[in-house]
Formats: structure tokens, sequence, C-alpha cells
């Protein structure tokens, strides 16, 4: 009995082969986008999924009122950290974050009369107590302590110091205005993140180079928090209107 029903598709196919061929040709384009449809979805939910505490982990949307109006965006005050945690006992961890043309861009270092490139970020000293990015060598809690410091990734280490190790420790020239002192390696960030940079400088250097950061009327850089696990994130948002 089935073979008989495969001869009678058989031969139906032969009959009409144009509207055959169509059928199949819209059969296989729909599995072609439906492939292509969940290999997106899938791609989009592994982004930045490797964090610890990912579900606990947020950036600022701020609303702003000038004038009658609501402007809202992700750009905040440089100096927004430090209050947030402060005032909302909801929140474990803030750090300010930014990119210099609002993704990482190009610094300049340089050591032994010999310059080098890398994506740069600025961020303080509790960006990697947020975003754990596991390090090679170094202390989470205090590489981004200092005022001179850097952390930089093994591929930067390797590029400049020949070894991810023998770069703790030693001094590069930052853009030609001041040295820095790499405080720690971190491991080369994994293709699912959404952000991707070389380096980061402490968040005191771009406070230095950017005045206007520091002024409560002034937006630009990134804040992001990380909520204790017991916290609604929604709760502590209405909270954030205190500020």
């Amino acid at each position: 009995m089935e073979n008989n029903n495969l001869k009678t598709a058989f031969r139906n196919l032969k009959k009409d082969r144009t509207f055959s061929l169509l059928n199949l040709f819209g059969l296989t384009l729909a599995l072609i986008c439906s492939i292509t449809i969940l290999l997106w979805i899938r791609e989009q939910n592994s982004i930045d999924n490797f964090h610890e505490n990912g579900d606990n982990l947020f950036i600022v949307y701020e609303n702003m009122h000038v004038e009658g109006a609501i402007n809202s965006s992700y750009r905040t005050q440089g100096i927004l950290a430090g209050p947030l945690k402060d005032k909302i006992p909801e929140i474990q961890e803030a750090s300010s974050v930014a990119w210099l043309k609002d993704e990482p861009d190009k610094a300049t270092f340089e050591l032994n009369h010999k310059q080098y490139q890398f994506e740069t970020i600025y961020a303080d000293s509790n960006y990697l107590k947020i975003l754990r990015y596991p390090l090679v060598t170094g202390n989470p809690n205090a590489v981004l302590s200092s005022a001179e410091s850097i952390c930089i990734s093994e591929d930067m280490a390797r590029a400049v110091f020949g070894d991810a190790k023998k770069a703790l420790g030693q001094v590069i020239n930052y853009d030609g205005k001041k040295d820095l002192k790499i405080t720690g390696v971190f491991k080369n960030l994994p293709k699912e993140a959404s952000q991707r940079f070389d380096c980061i400088i402490n968040w005191a250097t771009f406070l230095q180079e950017n005045d206007w950061a520091k002024d409560w009327g002034n937006v630009g850089t990134n804040t992001l928090v990380l909520l204790k696990k017991t916290a609604d994130p929604k709760l502590t948002a209405k909270r954030s209107n205190i500020l």
C-alpha cells in the first residue's frame, strides 16, 4: 500500500513539474528561514550570559525631565555610581564606565619607544566586581584601585611583553600623557561579550580628561549596577527616584 502511495505521488510530481518545483522551493525557503531565525535567537540569548550573577546585572536607564519634556537614555552622569550605591540599599555594587565613542576606541600606548594601539575603556574599581572577567593575574578587588592603574587582556600582554604573567607590575605610557601601572591581566573576552576591548584604564584618568563628566548636569557615560540577590529590580528602580 505504501509503495502505491509513493508511486502515485511521484506520478503527480511528474505531471506538473512547475507546481511541484515551486512547492519544493517554498518548503526549502521556509526551512532555511526557520533555521536562520532559531540560530539568531540562540545567538542573542547567549550574549553576555557568561557573566556570574547575570540575572542581577543592570545598566542604568535614566529619565531626565528638561523643560517639561522627558529625555531617556542609557547615558548617565560620570559621578552617579557612588551616590546610587550609598542611597539604595538593594544595590550591592555600582560602577561608572565609558567608551570613547559609545564603543571601545583605540588609544595609543608606548613602551621602549615602540607604539601600540588597543581598544580601550575606562572604569572604576568596582567594574571587575560586577563583571567578573576572569583574571590571569592580579587581585580583582584591587586591580583598578589606583588612579594610575590599567588592566589589560592576555592578547595585549603578549603583544607588548611577550607573556601575560610578565606584564604584571610593568609601566606603560598612555597617549603620551601619563604612565600607567599594569595591575592585572584578564583572559581574552569570549565571543559572546557584547562589548569587546583590550584594556581598562582607571576611572580617575577619564575624569581628569573629561571635566564635564563631574557635572550633574551632563550625561554621556554608563552606570552599571549589581543588585543583591534578594532585591526586586522594579522596587529598586522606584527607589532611584530619590536621587
